[in-house]
Parts: C-alpha cells; sequence; structure tokens
C-alpha cells in the first residue's frame, strides 16, 4: 500500500493593499465612532436633565394655578348663576309686562281668608290661569263671587271654572281660566 498525502491547507494569496490599510485603520474609525457616540449620548443625557428640571418647575406652576382656579369654582358657578338670573330678568322687564303687573295686585286682593292660590300663571298676552284651594265650599263661593264682581268691574273676561275637586284632607280645589282685560292697564 502506498500511502498518499493529501493537502487540505489553501494557499493564502496576499491580501491586497485596500482590505490591509482598512484592516489597519478599523480599530481607529471604531473607537472614533466610539467617542462620539458617548459625547452625543452625554449631551443628550445633559439637554434632558435641564429640560426635566424646566418641566418640572413649569407643571408645579400649573397645578398651583389649577388649584387656584378649582377653589374659585364655586365662586364662578354662583356668578354665572346670577349673570343668566339677571339676563332673564332684564328680558322680562325689557317686554310689555304691564297687564302682569297690573293684574297680580287684583288677583291676590281677592284673597278672602282661607283661600289660598296654589298656582298662577298669566301671558302678557292677556290669558291667566289660577288653581285655589279653600277649607270649605262656602268659602269658594265667596271666592267665586269675588271674581264675578271683578268681571263685572271690567278688570277680566271669560270667566271659566273647571270642576270642583273635594280633596282627602277635606280641602276644595278649583281650576280657573279668565281674560284679563287690556283696560285694566
Amino acid at each position: 500500500m502506498s500511502k498518499k498525502t493529501i493537502n487540505l491547507l489553501i494557499e493564502a494569496e496576499p491580501e491586497p493593499e485596500l482590505i490591509r490599510r482598512f484592516k489597519k485603520i478599523s480599530p481607529l474609525i471604531t473607537v472614533t465612532v466610539l467617542i462620539v457616540f458617548i459625547i452625543a449620548y452625554s449631551i443628550s443625557l445633559i439637554y434632558v436633565n435641564t429640560n426635566i428640571e424646566e418641566y418640572n418647575q413649569i407643571k408645579s406652576q400649573v397645578d398651583k394655578l389649577e388649584s387656584e382656579i378649582s377653589a374659585k369654582k364655586s365662586s364662578e358657578s354662583i356668578y354665572m348663576t346670577s349673570v343668566g338670573v339677571l339676563e332673564t330678568i332684564k328680558r322680562i322687564m325689557s317686554k310689555d309686562t304691564k297687564i302682569i303687573v297690573n293684574t297680580l295686585p287684583i288677583l291676590y286682593k281677592t284673597q278672602i281668608n282661607n283661600v289660598v292660590i296654589t298656582a298662577s300663571t298669566i301671558d302678557s298676552k292677556g290669558p291667566a290661569g289660577l288653581n285655589v284651594k279653600t277649607s270649605s265650599i262656602d268659602t269658594l263661593e265667596n271666592f267665586i263671587d269675588e271674581l264675578k264682581f271683578l268681571e263685572k268691574s271690567n278688570n277680566f273676561k271669560d270667566i271659566q271654572a273647571a270642576g270642583i275637586v273635594r280633596e282627602t284632607d277635606g280641602s276644595y280645589t278649583l281650576s280657573i281660566n279668565l281674560t284679563v282685560n287690556k283696560m285694566s292697564q
């Protein structure tokens, strides 16, 4: 048997000049890039830290202002409600309310003892409505007579009464609709 040898190693070819130079300067490039990265990272940390302090100052100012605002919200809501009520009163006052102003005293003067006007509505055009509650039927009849007298004296017209209802407590209720004469202004 004869021995044969096989060479498995490939002979190295000489490296090109460009690769040899790159191998020499690549550690230098790596170190330079690493130093630039460290410097940029440090600068970004310093920048973020200075902005965090400024952000925290602004946030504390905002929190302080929000607490001051929340303390004044209740008085602001009272103020806004008052302004709304005053505007409503101003709108009512700017309308022709002579019928209302002149009629309500007449209606409330008609109240006899034990007669209570539980609800009243009146429109500036003349129609009015009343809900009356009395303790006895005689008192209710006296109230109706008073309204008839006011109708004859030309204060009201078209007086219409709905049915008389007897409540469980023994009182009587009556709903009345009438029209206010414009001449009573």
